[in-house]
């Protein structure tokens, strides 16, 4: 599966999806490059080093072999699905208000958003 990682062709889009504080993060990419390094305390950590749509710096997403607190799925191409399902929203006295399902950290909202998503993930990291 971390092998997997190293495949990811430069200029390729992915579509990274993970397991955040309140929901599920979705972030689209154009890949840079991968490599991998030592970090902390692990001897490999693959590095994804990517640009966001109409953004020009370069982000980084670490992925730890022996240590990942959060679970990520990786797709290919831009994978769209909507958060409007995992918030909610309503209207009251005018205003939109957005409230979430479920409490902080909550795995239910990383579940939620694979279950949007048709199209089955180049990589599955849990």
């Amino acid at each position: 599966m971390y092998q997997l990682i190293t495949e990811l062709k430069n200029g390729q889009k992915i579509t990274i999806v993970s397991n955040g504080g309140f929901g599920a993060t979705k972030i689209h990419a154009t890949v840079e490059s991968v490599r991998t390094e030592k970090y902390a305390q692990y001897e490999r950590s693959h590095v994804i080093v990517y640009k966001e749509p109409r953004k020009r710096k370069l982000q980084g997403f670490r992925i730890s072999e022996r240590h990942n607190a959060n679970k990520t799925y990786i797709y290919s191409g831009h994978i769209e699905f909507d958060n409007n399902e995992m918030t909610a929203p309503r209207r009251e006295n005018g205003m939109i208000v957005t409230s979430t399902k479920y409490g902080c950290f909550d795995d239910r909202y990383f579940t939620d958003a694979i279950s949007l998503i048709k199209e089955v993930p180049l990589i599955m990291i849990s």
